[in-house]
């Protein structure tokens, strides 16, 4: 398989299989499988339209009685917006969860 001019293969793997990525303008436009794969799975390709589907989530949440270390209110409180570098750091911390 070879891209088009104005875009690139780049491999990739994920729980479902082996792809190569066609990335054109830094954004994925398309998901093949690998030549080699002899049965791979169909939601490879499916995966190029759910990077901007209105149902994924944007950003890293935390429950919002976390960032005050409530661990009562799971469950019931809403989820709030936090950054990378928050959580990154959160997950490095023992007894953070």
């Amino acid at each position: 398989m070879t891209a088009p001019d104005d875009s690139i293969l780049v491999p990739t793997a994920t729980h479902w299989g082996s792809y190569k990525a066609e990335v054109a303008d830094d954004r994925v436009i398309a998901v093949h499988p690998l030549e080699d794969d002899p049965d791979p799975s169909s939601i490879g390709p499916s995966m190029a339209a759910a990077i901007d589907d209105d149902c994924r989530i944007r950003q890293p949440m935390v429950r919002a009685g976390y960032l005050d270390g409530d661990t009562a209110g799971r469950g019931a409180q809403p989820f709030v917006p936090v950054t990378w570098g928050r959580v990154l750091g959160d997950a490095g911390t023992p007894g953070s969860s």
